[in-house]
C-alpha cells in the first residue's frame, strides 16, 4: 500500500546527446620512451612521450630521479664469475690450446699481428 501523499514524476523527453568529437588528428608522439619502476612492491611500467626528445629526456631524469636505485652492496670480488681456462684476462678473447712434443700451452694471435699466452710480458 502507498501513502496517498507520494507524487509521481511524469517523464519528460529531452533531446539526444551529441557526443563531442575533436577535429584534431592524433598521430604517434616522436619521441617516447619507457620504464619500469618499483612503487610500493610493485613493478609498474610509465611511458612519457613528447614531441620533443630534449624536452622528454629532462622529464624522463626528472621522473627516475624521484625513485632512485636501491643501494647496492659492492660486490665481493670472490663471487665474481670465474672465467673460463682459455680466457685471456689481457685482450678478453678465447685462446686456443696447442700441443708439441715440449708440452701443452694456450694462446692466441693479437690484432696487431703477435700471438699472446695470456700473461703480461710472455711470463
Amino acid at each position: 500500500m502507498q501513502p496517498q501523499n507520494e507524487s509521481v514524476e511524469t517523464p519528460v523527453e529531452s533531446e539526444p546527446i551529441t557526443p563531442v568529437v575533436s577535429s584534431v588528428a592524433h598521430s604517434e608522439a616522436p619521441a617516447s620512451c619507457n620504464t619500469y619502476i618499483d612503487i610500493a612492491g610493485r613493478k609498474v611500467q610509465f611511458t612519457l612521450r613528447d614531441d620533443n626528445e630534449e624536452h622528454l629526456l629532462a622529464r624522463m631524469e626528472k621522473l627516475l630521479s624521484r625513485f632512485p636505485l636501491p643501494e647496492q652492496e659492492p660486490a665481493d670480488p670472490g663471487s665474481a664469475p670465474t672465467p673460463p681456462e682459455n680466457w685471456c684476462p689481457i685482450h678478453q678473447v678465447p685462446m686456443k690450446r696447442y700441443s708439441n712434443a715440449k708440452g701443452s700451452w694456450l694462446s692466441h694471435k693479437t690484432p696487431e699481428g703477435p700471438w699472446c699466452n695470456g700473461k703480461r710480458n710472455g711470463k
